[in-house]
């Protein structure tokens, strides 16, 4: 038979329950902010890890780049005028000396061009000879009519003065006097007139002898161009070195402009290399770089920058500052450190892995102890492939962890 229960007995149950509660409710408050307190630790394997000291040492700022050997200077050939591939007297690769023929073109139109021009000239030059000779002829009339007119004029003043004498002593009518005194006048008109046509023929003669070899002068002109363009047709190497893309064959038409060939000259190389755009701002001519070759390092200048950026990088030249190496070919492949800044004492630590998860803002530093290790905000500066720069944070003989953080989530302490 059940009994039933005492109402001041359930009062004491209820109070114990909420009792237990609270104190439940406040120990995991008290657990939480307890380990709130405390800095979260990463059990982390030592072996598995790299160590760098920080030191201050001689750094410099510089960037490595891959270059290739190319010549120091490549001539372009073009074809100046179109034409159909006739002959090739050498093939590619050959060693050219200056002026040494290449390529025969044939261009049809450009001949009978020069043949006409020359028919042209020839022409010109009869009629211009014949001109002369007709103007000669003309000038010898006009001093024939000349002496004949000085001749007459003498004459008819003699006759004049003697009709003059004759009339004063009545010999001769009047009439008779006067017709010797108008043929004088009419003898030294005609003479004056003869004397001012000689003066224009003149003029005139010396102004189309003028015309006419400015006529052939401009007709040589065209008919010196006409055959510059032929000769253009015989692809010759204007400087010596090695041909490189010459691939033309026989009966190939080639365009004008149409690239024919590239002559390598063969007086020492350069390097060609790519750079990362975010470097671009940053180069200049002039600047050095350095490399190694058969155990001996080299310097070079920067020769030339081409701003033109394809898929990140652009290109620049160097020149080495004094004699290339002697076994450096054409399209080996060559490393270079471009120098980005001068040499400086500073502080660093070696470049690692750390790097790519905190973005040079903090880093693990060990204990003294060297059994734990806490996280530290530092200032990265300059890098270069070895070493980072530390402008603030660290210390010269403290030792950081320099290897890939993935694993230690966001710990602050890590325990080894």
């Amino acid at each position: 038979m059940d009994r039933p229960i005492d109402n001041k007995t359930a009062k004491w149950r209820k109070k114990g329950i909420t009792a237990v509660v609270v104190l439940g409710i406040l120990a995991l408050l008290y657990s939480f902010y307890a380990s709130a307190g405390k800095p979260s630790s990463f059990k982390a394997d030592k072996d598995k890890i790299s160590v760098s000291k920080v030191e201050m040492k001689e750094f410099q700022e510089f960037i490595p780049a891959d270059g290739v050997v190319v010549p120091l200077k490549t001539v372009v050939l073009d074809a100046l005028e179109s034409g159909v591939v006739r002959e090739k007297f050498v093939e590619d690769g050959t060693q050219v000396t200056e002026g040494q023929p290449l390529l025969r073109l044939d261009n049809t139109d450009l001949q009978l061009d020069l043949l006409n021009k020359e028919a042209q000239v020839l022409d010109l030059l009869n009629n211009i000879r014949n001109s002369r000779n007709t103007l000669e002829q003309n000038k010898t009339n006009r001093l024939t009519q000349l002496a004949d007119a000085e001749f007459q004029l003498a004459e008819a003043q003699r006759a004049m003065k003697n009709s003059e004498k004759l009339y004063k002593d009545k010999v001769i009518s009047e009439q008779e006097y006067l017709q010797t005194k108008n043929n004088y006048e009419y003898q030294n008109k005609r003479l004056k007139l003869l004397q001012k046509a000689l003066v224009q023929d003149s003029v005139s003669t010396a102004d189309q002898i003028t015309q006419m070899t400015a006529s052939v002068n401009r007709m040589q002109q065209h008919l010196e161009l006409v055959r510059k363009k032929n000769e253009g047709l015989t692809i010759v190497a204007p400087v010596a070195g090695q041909l490189s893309n010459f691939d033309s064959e026989i009966g190939e038409t080639k365009a004008k402009g149409q690239n024919i060939a590239s002559i390598d000259v063969s007086k020492g190389f350069k390097v060609r290399a790519n750079i990362d755009e975010l470097y671009i701002a940053r180069t200049y001519v002039g600047q050095y770089a350095f490399c190694e070759w058969d155990g001996k390092e080299y310097r070079l200048e920067v020769l030339k920058i081409y701003p033109q950026v394809t898929n990140g990088l652009f290109a620049i030249d160097l020149k080495f500052s004094e004699d290339a190496p002697e076994t450096l070919k054409r399209g080996q492949n060559i490393s270079l450190k471009l120098q980005m800044s001068a040499k400086t004492q500073s502080l660093v630590i070696e470049r690692g892995g750390f790097y790519q998860k905190t973005g040079g803002a903090w880093i693990f530093v060990l204990a003294d102890n060297g059994k734990t290790a806490e996280k530290r905000a530092i200032k990265v500066g300059r890098q270069n492939p070895q070493y980072f720069e530390i402008l603030e944070g660290l210390k010269v003989g403290e030792q950081v962890i320099i290897s890939s953080y993935e694993n230690f989530g966001e710990k602050t302490v890590l325990e080894f």
